[in-house]
């Protein structure tokens, strides 16, 4: 019996430390399994073992580890918000401490996302089929557009609400907005501070953690989508503020937020002018003129000064009557 017991435990360890290896090679999302006999051993198992899947499962949960995807592409994990393996926006650009600059970092990352997924329906497409590469002229463009178009959302209400605030995109898109799209330093490089370089800087990141690889469209640098990408976009996909991004990027439903919004304004004065016109009537209600007792004692005083007029009528009548008889 504790022989059994012993190869039982035995072939728990091993899983256990076959799991740990497999994670750890999906903590290295440049690293392909074609490159490495062991990773490929490792998804392979993964796919066709159910028991192990549970071990790898269990694992990543207990280091705050998601598993998005395994295939023979690799393993593709997304860090809980415990993780110690979340990135911070510190490390993501760890040579600035301004806050701007983390804020249009992110501004930056969801749009590329929007970028290679330009409508809603494309996040349904197979992870399997190749989105077409991006370049820094149109992100730059889709930010342009996105700044522009919420200027025009926001003009009647220039002060950033506090819920905006804490998503961090009303005010994100105002410091992009008064950022020099190029701009060179003293030396003639680009300076990191503008919007071109960020994306740039953006663009590079991802293709470090395997998200892009670089190519070129008509001799300009450009970066074309992964698999990993398609995957962790579907995650991101999600959140509100890539939702907010994309509605307004869409433009049908931004123009409908913005229909809806002046048409909730109108509403809202025409409910203060009736509000007013009925405070001016009851004003003039307190006025008195005639009750309802006035009007019936007017009522009685036209009653009798018509039984008046009418023995008026009769006196003189009578009064002729005999002045003719006299005669």
């Amino acid at each position: 019996m504790s022989g059994e017991s012993g190869s039982v435990m035995a072939i728990l360890g091993e899983d256990v430390f076959r799991a740990a290896r497999l994670l750890q090679w999906g903590l290295q999302p440049r690293v392909k399994p074609v490159q490495h006999v062991e990773y490929l051993e490792l998804v392979r198992e993964y796919i066709n073992r159910a028991d192990f899947r549970e071990v790898v499962e269990e694992m990543s949960d207990g280091i705050g580890l998601y598993v998005l995807d395994v295939s023979e592409h690799g393993v593709v994990l997304s860090p809980r918000e415990d993780s110690v393996f979340l990135l911070r926006s510190a490390d993501f650009r760890p040579s600035s401490t301004r806050a701007e600059d983390r804020l249009l970092d992110g501004l930056v990352q969801v749009t590329i996302a929007a970028t290679v997924f330009p409508r809603s329906r494309d996040l349904e497409d197979d992870i399997e089929r190749p989105r077409p590469p991006v370049t820094i002229d149109e992100i730059e463009d889709q930010l342009r557009g996105l700044c522009d178009s919420l200027a025009i959302l926001h003009r009647d209400d220039p002060d950033p609400k506090s819920h905006d605030l804490n998503e961090g995109l009303d005010e994100a898109w105002r410091v992009y907005q008064n950022r020099y799209a190029a701009k060179e330093t003293k030396d003639r490089r680009r300076s990191k501070g503008s919007t071109r370089r960020i994306i740039e800087y953006g663009l590079d990141k991802l293709k470090d953690f395997g998200c892009f690889v670089e190519c070129k469209v008509e001799k300009k640098r450009a970066w074309q989508p992964t698999r990993r990408y398609n995957v962790l976009v579907q995650e991101l996909a999600a959140s509100r503020l890539f939702s907010q991004v994309k509605r307004v990027l869409e433009g049908d439903e931004w123009l409908d937020e913005r229909e809806e919004k002046e048409a909730s304004q109108r509403e809202e004065r025409h409910a203060r002018s009736r509000e007013k016109a009925r405070a001016e009537a009851t004003e003039l209600e307190d006025v008195p003129i005639f009750d309802d007792e006035d009007f019936d004692a007017e009522d009685d005083f036209d009653e009798e000064f018509d039984a008046e007029d009418d023995f008026d009528e009769a006196f003189d009548e009578e009064v002729s009557d005999d002045i003719e008889d006299d005669d």
